[in-house]
């Protein structure tokens, strides 16, 4: 490589170094791969890393490293987007990545402000015929030859259960008597480590997670779940939770924090529920599987006290905390004991499919986005075909 090249890659990898909080940045890599990332020259390759596993996360980390990356000053402007929407375009969320793009096509069209009530099935109550909105005063009759329900686990559930009629008295597509149940949601704790000597001036930490105690072993008899990083919290978003707390020592304590996500797997149960009655959606929830989560949060704790963080303050998080909803019309096989079939389509509708988090047949311990996006793209070949092609003809709105 050319001196320049060499250069540049250098720049890179210090600027994307310098982003990542020195307690996880290229040392602690170092740590786990025997490879001395902050002395590595970037045109050498890796032979002693092995692919796969925790080694090739690391080989992935450090390829990354190395790639074209936002400038600083871009990745800062997103530091206070962790968990909402980003006007600057550079955050890949559905809006950026998906919607947007979506739009661009002549066959996609997007309603705004709608509210869809309730499905309309045909005489055979086999199919769905149309979708009921309410878009500001107005009545909307949607028609279409298929119809794909994603509006999270709660609301697609609840939308269902509306939906009744003489064949589906108990809510549309229900006869495993499932639909609503299982609601899965994760044990999660916000956790921060601080060291009052150390400021923490990391501009975007959200760059690392951890699964050492994923999986049972010999010292954990059960899996304990996932650690990964939170975008860095700050002192206003503190206050919603500690309004007592002045914020000046708010400050003080996210200027010198470490802002980590636990996360444990929680179990379907029959009892987790969705249900409703007219436009009001209830939900009852008893969290289980909590005793891996209380080892977790032990085994963290110590890890970060030794590493350096005297001072650990946790935050259980409760229902509040929805965004990992998943399980309530459940994929399987059967249609006695599951709501979906392998492709996400009701087993009692033929032209109806429920593509997001609802399918989960289990939690898993880590953020179900990626794996509700990557299941949207298996299915969709499937939805397509089932619709003789997809066209704007295809669907009509009634107002």
């Amino acid at each position: 490589a050319s001196a320049e090249t060499r250069a540049e890659a250098e720049r890179k990898r210090d600027e994307h170094n310098a982003l990542i909080h020195p307690l996880v940045g290229l040392a602690t890599l170092s740590s786990h791969s025997n490879v001395d990332f902050s002395t590595h020259k970037p045109e050498e390759p890796i032979a002693h890393v092995q692919s796969g596993g925790t080694q090739g996360l690391f080989a992935s980390v450090m390829r990354l490293t190395h790639a074209a990356l936002p400038s600083m000053v871009e990745r800062r402007a997103d530091t206070t987007a962790d968990g909402s929407p980003s006007p600057t375009g550079n955050k890949s969320d559905a809006e950026n990545r998906a919607v947007r793009p979506a739009l661009e096509s002549p066959t996609v069209r997007l309603l705004l402000g709608a509210y869809v009530r309730r499905l309309r099935t045909s005489r055979d109550d086999h199919t769905v015929t149309a979708a009921e909105a309410q878009v500001s005063e107005r009545a909307v009759r949607i028609e279409a030859k298929t119809f794909v329900v994603a509006g999270g686990s709660v609301n697609s559930a609840a939308l269902l259960l509306r939906s009744v009629s003489d064949r589906h008295p108990e809510g549309l597509g229900n006869s495993s008597g499932l639909l609503g149940r299982n609601y899965m949601v994760h044990n999660s704790t916000f956790f921060m480590a601080v060291n009052p000597a150390r400021r923490n001036d990391t501009a975007w930490q959200k760059t690392l997670g951890l699964n050492d105690w994923y999986e049972a072993g010999q010292e954990t008899p059960y899996p304990l779940g996932n650690l990964q990083m939170l975008g860095k919290l700050r002192a206003p978003m503190i206050k919603a939770a500690r309004p007592w707390a002045p914020m000046w020592t708010l400050k003080m304590i996210t200027d010198r924090s470490l802002d980590i996500y636990l996360t444990t797997e929680d179990l379907p149960r029959r009892d987790n529920r969705v249900s409703v009655d007219g436009d009001k959606i209830m939900i009852s929830w008893t969290p289980n599987n909590l005793t891996p989560h209380q080892e977790l949060v032990k085994r963290i704790s110590r890890a970060v006290r030794k590493a350096g963080y005297p001072i650990v303050l946790t935050e259980r998080m409760g229902i509040a905390t929805n965004s990992h909803m998943c399980g309530t019309a459940v994929a399987g096989v059967d249609p006695a004991h599951s709501v979906l079939n392998p492709d996400c389509r009701s087993h009692d509708v033929s032209n109806l499919f429920v593509v997001d988090g609802s399918f989960f047949p289990s939690s898993a311990a880590l953020n179900p986005a990626l794996t509700i996006a990557a299941n949207a793209l298996r299915v969709a070949p499937t939805i397509v075909a089932s619709a003789g092609g997809l066209s704007a003809k295809g669907w009509n709105w009634l107002v």
